[in-house]
């Protein structure tokens, strides 16, 4: 995982950043933008991962980059590994970012970042919690232990107004 604190928060920049990276062959695979609420500049941290191998060489890059572009910080964490839920049917099914979260919370499994879509859930995390992340998220969701229609089992009109409310 390399950040990216302070950096312009364009399209330019961003571009200033990959395309350095790019070109030296290095995948770029997460991307999280964060755009701080209460600063004067405007600005944003940058984060993304690169493969184990390329993590040395897409480091150097970055702080090289953001030398040129006189970012706040250029932090990297090589001790992380991502973990990922995907598929199709994440789409037709409501509450599953709700219990992914919820499962690795309740394992005590910090979550460093977070990328998703439409049928894919990515974190990561401690790479020393990588196995057991990967264990409870397969034994919740492969291994069928949870079902969200009784989880999530149909509220009356009231109930629900109560509870947004």
């Amino acid at each position: 995982k390399i950040m990216i604190q302070g950096c312009p928060s364009d399209t330019i920049a961003i571009q200033k950043i990959l395309g350095p990276l790019a070109k030296a062959h290095i995948n770029v695979d997460m991307i999280v933008q964060s755009f701080p609420v209460l600063q004067k500049k405007k600005t944003m941290d940058f984060y993304f991962t690169v493969s184990r191998s390329d993590y040395d060489k897409a480091l150097r890059i970055a702080q090289m980059q953001g030398e040129l572009m006189d970012v706040v910080a250029v932090v990297g964490d090589d001790q992380v590994a991502k973990v990922s839920a995907l598929g199709s049917g994440m789409v037709d099914h409501y509450g599953v970012a709700n219990k992914f979260f919820e499962v690795l919370a309740t394992h005590n499994i910090p979550v460093y970042l977070t990328s998703t879509s439409e049928i894919k859930i990515s974190v990561l995390v401690p790479q020393e919690k990588a196995k057991q992340a990967t264990e409870v998220i397969h034994h919740t969701f492969i291994e069928g232990v949870w079902d969200p229609t009784v989880e999530y089992a149909q509220e009356s009109s009231s109930e629900m107004e109560r509870t947004i409310q």
